[in-house]
């Protein structure tokens, strides 16, 4: 009976076979093909898969190279209150200059600005400075951060910007790193080199030194002088310019404005060693441009002690 069950079954499938063997055919070959279809498919979405995932992995772990040795600022609101005054960007900053302003605007009526300054790994003590140059009804304002001042020094330097409008007080911090690196071949006759570092003269208070290729340039040469300081001062007065040593080296004393301050310095060049010395003599406010060429005629018959010990330190 078995036997008999599993010929009919034999034959049944034979039978099928051959009445839809063509049929059967094209089946497959369209099942193969389809098939292989959705594997390549399949393999490509892989592949894009596992290329997206390791394009994101390289991205989460590429390492961005950040240069520790380069300055870096941040400003922060003290106070949380509605602002009186803004800090400006200081991106454009030349932090290895000697000297920088720190700009700002005033958002609301600002009596006076007052600026504290730090700096724990410098010599320089803290400092409290009312900017004299700002006025109630000023919309902007400045501050001038100055090795020349000792307000401002390698490594950490903080500023404290505090406004007062009647009883309410606004202050911002500002922190600006200075990693100490050795500064070369300055092109600017102002760009500071730090007292501390050149020559051993620490103890010579506001004096600022600098390295300058272009030297030769500046001379006693009434119109030469002239253009000059015009060039990188602005509104500004010489007076004595006189040789120290004939072809080698020169002084002159340099009267000039800085928008409600005036600055009296005593400038020396050394052709053969290329250097920059200037000497600052006095600081205050009310000269204009008005009355500047007068001035300049009385700091030209005042003597400075000062400028005894730059002399002879100058010479040697």
């Amino acid at each position: 009976m078995k036997k008999i069950i599993v010929l009919i079954i034999v034959t049944i499938l034979l039978s099928s076979c051959s009445l839809f063997g063509k049929k059967s055919d094209d089946d497959v070959t369209k099942a193969k093909e389809e098939l292989l279809w959705e594997q390549v498919v399949s393999n490509s979405d892989d592949i894009m898969s596992e290329n997206t995932e390791t394009w994101e992995l390289d991205e989460t772990n590429e390492e961005i190279d950040i240069d520790t040795n380069e300055p870096t600022t941040n400003v922060t609101a003290l106070t949380s209150w509605e602002p009186l005054i803004e800090i400006e960007d200081l991106s454009d900053k030349d932090f290895y200059s000697g000297e920088f302003y720190i700009n700002g605007k005033v958002l609301w009526n600002v009596d006076r600005i007052e600026v504290n300054f730090s700096n724990e790994s410098s010599k320089y003590p803290t400092d409290l400075y009312k900017l004299k140059q700002y006025k109630p009804w000023d919309t902007r304002f400045k501050y001038l951060a100055s090795s020349n001042f000792k307000t401002m020094d390698f490594w950490l330097n903080e500023y404290i910007f505090t406004a007062y409008s009647w009883e309410t007080t606004y202050k911002i911090k500002i922190e600006i790193n200075i990693p100490e690196k050795e500064i070369k071949n300055s092109q600017n006759p102002v760009d500071a080199i730090s007292d501390t570092e050149i020559l051993g003269l620490n103890d010579v208070k506001n004096l600022k030194i600098s390295n300058n290729d272009n030297v030769s340039e500046i001379t006693c040469e009434s119109q030469k002088l002239t253009d000059y300081l015009v060039e990188n001062y602005g509104f500004s007065y010489w007076n004595s310019c006189r040789d120290i040593v004939k072809w080698k080296s020169i002084w002159f004393y340099v009267l000039r404005l800085d928008w409600d301050d005036y600055y009296y310095e005593k400038h020396y060049i050394d052709y053969e060693k290329k250097t920059y010395w200037i000497l600052l003599l006095e600081t205050w406010t009310w000269v204009t441009k008005e009355s500047i060429k007068l001035k300049n005629y009385e700091l030209k018959d005042v003597s400075f002690d000062e400028t005894l010990k730059t002399d002879k330190l100058f010479k040697n």
